[in-house]
């Protein structure tokens, strides 16, 4: 799998942020749109278009939650035996993973990187955002986690 490169993924991030994404139920970006195009954005179509970008196109997430919970592991990724094991990872800043709470029939993804939570979410259009990993909603509702390649070419 091409390795999510992660400055290109906090640049576009910080561009959609800027342009003033909101969280949208059903919203998908266009897995090529720019960042100032990106005004809303559903979880799962967030997570999609965040790595498509940061990988140029070469990975391309699935469409939902629970269909990217399913390609995650499909691809083999490695699972987190638990969601509370983030915080292992949390001084290394090169490693992202991606974490899911898979009710039935919506479910949530978000990523995870530096401490924080990376997502679109709420029922009130609330901007993209994070929280820390560990909030206490997240902790609760993980069902799963799994690590995604990653290189740090072009962090500072």
């Amino acid at each position: 799998m091409t390795p999510i490169a992660l400055g290109l993924f906090y640049a576009c991030y910080h561009g959609a942020q800027r342009a003033g994404c909101v969280y949208l139920y059903g919203a998908k970006p266009a897995v090529d749109a720019d960042s100032s195009d990106v005004h809303h954005a559903d979880c799962a179509g967030m997570v999609r278009w965040l790595i498509a970008r940061a990988t140029g196109g070469q990975v391309i997430l699935p469409e939902g939650s629970p269909d990217q919970h399913a390609w995650c592991e499909a691809q083999g990724l490695h699972k987190v035996s638990q969601y509370s094991d983030l915080h292992y990872a949390m001084q290394d800043g090169s490693r992202l993973f991606l974490a899911f709470h898979n009710p039935e029939p919506v479910g949530h993804v978000w990523a995870v990187n530096m401490g924080r939570s990376i997502e679109c979410h709420g029922p009130r259009g609330e901007p993209l955002g994070g929280r820390a990993w560990d909030n206490p909603i997240l902790v609760r509702i993980a069902d799963a986690c799994y690590e995604l390649p990653t290189e740090r070419e072009g962090l500072i």
